[in-house]
């Protein structure tokens, strides 16, 4: 979590620090609309995230982990091994703590309840993500549009950045889980 921490703000500073020195904004703009709007949109896509994460872990129930939108194939897997997944999934902070549910570890491997909760926490939660990145971007309109090179958009790319690494660590995790859900179906009918 500290890491995400630093790098929004490492990232917010530095847009600030560009849109003052470098990007000068049009004229008549004063230094602290520039800082309102980079923190202003910050702060505005933060929370935006974090509503769009209650609703669709609201909605967990109602989703199906077995979906096609959901399900991840082997060679889906693959891919997302070849992106890196694997080595930065664990430095992603773990959320599901605030909803008592962590991921950072399997805590009942021989329960199928248990295993089935867990994809669907991954199923919300990949879709949150998914959410914050496509709907990000409405910040670039928090502002007016002259402004959107200058704290919109920059700050919006770096929430799907963000955003995107859960969202691939989560769908890469639940290839496993599917697998040992399956497992344990098959044994439970044995």
């Amino acid at each position: 979590m500290l890491l995400y921490i630093i790098v929004i703000i490492a990232c917010a500073s530095v847009f600030n620090a560009l849109d003052c020195l470098v990007f000068i904004p049009p004229p008549d703009t004063p230094v602290w609309f520039v800082s309102l709007g980079v923190w202003g949109s910050t702060v505005a896509v933060i929370a935006l995230d974090a509503l769009l994460a209650w609703a669709c872990r609201a909605a967990r129930n109602r989703m199906n982990p077995f979906s096609r939108f959901f399900a991840v194939s082997q060679k889906g897997k693959r891919v997302l091994t070849k992106l890196g997944v694997r080595r930065f999934k664990r430095f992603l902070p773990d959320l599901g703590k605030v909803v008592k549910f962590a991921k950072g570890k399997i805590a009942e491997p021989d329960n199928k309840d248990y295993i089935y909760q867990y994809m669907l926490e991954s199923c919300s939660g990949e879709l949150g993500h998914w959410a914050g990145i496509l709907f990000g971007f409405l910040i670039v309109f928090l502002f007016p549009l002259k402004y959107c090179l200058y704290f919109g958009i920059p700050v919006a790319f770096v929430n799907a950045v963000l955003s995107l690494l859960p969202a691939l660590s989560l769908r890469y995790n639940r290839y496993a889980l599917t697998l040992l859900y399956k497992k344990l179906e098959r044994k439970e009918q044995n």
